[in-house]
């Protein structure tokens, strides 16, 4: 007969068997996100979310019809699914959760103790976009590749697809990705012939699929969102004071971070075990940091807080990764590191759902699998309508909008026809502003176009896509006021727009010509006095010093600001962000163009009816700039 004691529950012996197995399945299941279809606003971010998918259904050209820093797979990233099969998420959604699976899998087995550590870390890792997810598991591949000597097949194809895949997804981690994966298979070439074949045909099969089903100008995906990335901290900027909770609490857990690099250098020079994959290991790792904390505190947009949604999963992987399983200090700095972040995090709008409570529960993986076979409904705004007389003028002819409310044209459902940078606050340089120049220059130009005169972040409007505006005055004709809302007041900036109409047999170009160039001092207030008939434009070379460039990098881009001093006429002078690379295009600089009024006014060939600028200068918030600044001024001469 058996005793009491040597009768084991089966339900005890499996969980036994299979802890580990079992343990790394919950979390990667809460990888997940907290519903299949994420929400889309109607404002900025909905536009541009939306433009992505219809892109993807009338087939433009990625990098030549659409140029943005996401590529044909950014659905991946925004989850929306309009006019997207939802199995591509699913797929995108296994591979993710298959990947953390296997280096879940692989650190508990290996570590005791780490499991809750890694639960309350995913927990809020579930903010982070898939963009970043996916190149932090190119990262995590990467190094545990050079750990294994690349003898590991399934961790080679997971580096391939993630490379390949985020590629394609945002062209920011995608060259980066790219770059390293070509450094990886040229070593592998020389060192380990089989692991290169299966990288190279991973890589290879994944491009090509993807490419064959996708439309893409590689080259110029490339050539043109790269000028979106490298000055997006110029364009976009809001400061960042070095005083605030979350830019401290950030360069804490960089110290931290660095402290503990320092502490494994350290360790391995004493124990004579420094090698070329541990170095590499820990640059990919500084990398991967580097490009967290630029998103978050040099764009300084709704990023601020992304940082530390990734940030406790992050340093829980680079203290397995570096081999401190058992070091308790390693532990209490993962800890520390998630209440850094849980105090910096706006919760509970900051993660999906309600928050970390929410997240911590069954509720989000329930309401994931529950949505991820069903259809995202895309639902009209009432406040979005257009009324009906202006939508039987349009017709079901093509239209464009500016500056960004793309929204408003798909959920009326009218013949959007954009340009390749469907946003203005996008334009950030000379060549990006004269693709959409040459798009309303074309002879099948959009029949239509919507233009309200606002901007962002108080950027002057009018400078916007400047060269843009001059094609739409030429070949153009003003036709009503559109207003949405019930907004009727003509000079309200976002309730408002004009329709305009091209004109038949217009194909127009405009022609500056250069009248003089002068060079002055940052703060110097610049007087002059050109006649109202024509409008004058100009361009400033504003470059920063060798302060000001590192400020770029590591911190913020100084923020330059212009004072445009009215007439006589009127008693107020404006104050608004000047945009450096903006700046490198003619803009117009004699008129004060502040309403759609005045907007209409220019469109029309009235500028003369437009507040004149008498004076204008330039300020800087911060050191970093060059004292001296050249201006260029330019006659419209065909205007």
């Amino acid at each position: 007969m058996k005793s009491a004691t040597s009768i084991q529950n089966p339900r005890s012996n499996f969980f036994i068997k299979y802890k580990i197995e079992i343990l790394s399945l919950i979390l990667s299941i809460y990888t997940l996100p907290g519903g299949f279809f994420a929400y889309i606003d109607n404002n900025l971010g909905g536009s541009w979310e939306r433009a992505i998918n219809y892109s993807i259904k009338n087939k433009l050209v990625f990098g030549d019809d659409f140029i943005f820093t996401y590529g044909p797979l950014g659905y991946l990233s925004t989850r929306h699914t309009q006019y997207i099969s939802n199995i591509f998420l699913f797929l995108a959604d296994v591979f993710i959760c298959t990947c953390f699976y296997h280096f879940f899998y692989k650190c508990l087995s290996r570590s005791k103790g780490w499991f809750f550590i890694l639960l309350v870390a995913v927990f809020y890792f579930k903010g982070s976009e898939f963009s970043e997810t996916l190149f932090l598991l190119f990262i995590v591949f990467t190094i545990l590749n050079l750990k294994n000597n690349f003898s590991n097949h399934f961790e080679l194809i997971c580096c391939g697809i993630s490379g390949i895949v985020g590629f394609f997804v945002k062209i920011n981690y995608g060259v980066i990705a790219i770059v390293i994966l070509f450094i990886l298979l040229l070593f592998l070439l020389v060192k380990n012939r089989k692991s290169f074949l299966i990288l190279f045909s991973t890589s290879l099969f994944v491009f090509f699929v993807i490419y064959t089903n996708v439309n893409i100008n590689i080259i110029d995906y490339i050539k043109y969102g790269m000028p979106v990335i490298a000055n997006y901290a110029d364009a976009m900027t809001l400061e960042v004071k070095p005083f605030d909770k979350p830019y401290i609490s950030a360069i804490i857990l960089i110290t931290v971070f660095g402290s503990t690099i320092l502490y494994y250098f350290r360790q391995s020079w004493k124990q004579n075990k420094l090698d070329y994959t541990k170095i590499i290991s820990v640059i990919l790792l500084m990398l991967m940091l580097f490009l967290l904390y630029k998103n978050a505190f040099t764009r300084a947009d709704e990023h601020t807080y992304g940082m530390f949604f990734m940030f406790p999963l992050f340093i829980v992987f680079v203290m397995l990764i570096l081999d401190f399983r058992t070091s308790r200090i390693a532990k209490i700095i993962c800890i520390c590191s998630i209440l850094v972040s849980d105090f910096n995090i706006p919760l509970p709008h900051g993660t999906e759902g309600n928050g970390f409570i929410y997240n911590a529960t069954l509720a989000p993986t329930m309401s994931y699998f529950s949505t991820v076979f069903k259809k995202q409904d895309v639902v009209m705004d009432p406040k979005l309508k257009i009324p009906d007389d202006k939508l039987k003028i349009i017709g079901k002819s093509t239209i464009d909008l500016l500056p960004i409310d793309i929204t408003v044209l798909l959920l009326n459902n009218l013949n959007y026809s954009p340009r390749p940078i469907v946003q203005s606050y996008s334009v950030y340089s000379p060549i990006l502003d004269s693709l959409n120049a040459n798009h309303f220059y074309k002879e099948d130009r959009p029949k239509f176009v919507m233009v309200s005169n606002w901007s962002m972040d108080n950027r002057y409007a009018i400078w916007d896509e400047s060269i843009t505006k001059a094609v739409l005055h030429l070949n153009y004709k003003y036709v009503d006021f559109v207003s949405i809302n019930n907004d009727t007041a003509l000079a309200n900036n976002t309730g408002c727009s004009l329709l305009l109409k091209s004109k038949e047999g217009v194909k127009k170009y405009p022609k500056f010509e250069k009248l003089y160039e002068k060079t002055i001092n940052l703060e110097d207030t610049v007087h002059f006095n050109f006649p109202d008939d024509t409008p004058i434009y100009m361009t400033a070379d504003i470059e920063y010093n060798a302060l000001g460039k590192i400020k770029n990098i590591l911190y913020q881009p100084p923020i330059l600001t212009v004072s445009l001093f009215l007439d006589s006429a009127c008693t107020w002078t404006i104050y608004v962000r000047a945009i450096r690379p903006i700046l490198k295009e003619p803009v117009l600089i004699s008129k004060a163009i502040c309403f759609n009024t005045d907007f209409k006014d220019f469109i029309d060939g009235n500028s003369k009816k437009d507040v004149t600028i008498k004076a204008f200068a330039f300020h800087a918030i911060g050191r970093g700039c060059k004292k001296k600044i050249k201006l260029t001024f330019y006659k419209f001469s065909n205007y």
